[in-house]
């Protein structure tokens, strides 16, 4: 059983993903907003399935993975001690590990929604 830890991330749901940046080490997942377009910056990078398959980082096909969800709904978000996990209209998750053992600095994921700020 997955806990919501973090209402915040339910602002997220029923909206759209508009955009995907690769920066040379961190992800943002750009999202339609109602009055604030939200941010999710993920430093850890996060894996995704998709009815095409399971794609981390090192994996071919893995970028056109995470923009093939340009466009689509987010349906529901799901977090817990150890991952955030987006989940789209067309079944396909993104999942983000918050665990202490895959950071690579102080945080792994930040949301960015207008002034809230959330840190894990």
């Amino acid at each position: 059983m997955r806990l919501n830890n973090h209402p915040e991330l339910s602002l997220l749901k029923d909206h759209n993903l508009v955009g995907v940046t690769f920066i040379q080490n961190y992800l943002q997942l750009l999202m339609e907003g109602l009055y604030e377009s939200p941010i999710l910056n993920g430093y850890v990078w996060p894996w995704i399935k998709t009815d095409k398959g399971i794609f981390s980082i090192e994996s071919l096909g893995y970028r056109d993975a995470l923009c093939e969800q340009i466009g689509k709904k987010l349906v529901n978000v799901l977090d817990n001690n150890e991952e955030i996990v987006l989940i789209f209209s067309d079944n396909a998750e993104i999942h983000f590990s918050i665990k202490e053992c895959d950071k690579t600095g102080p945080e792994a994921v930040m949301l960015q929604m207008g002034n809230i700020t959330c840190v894990w």
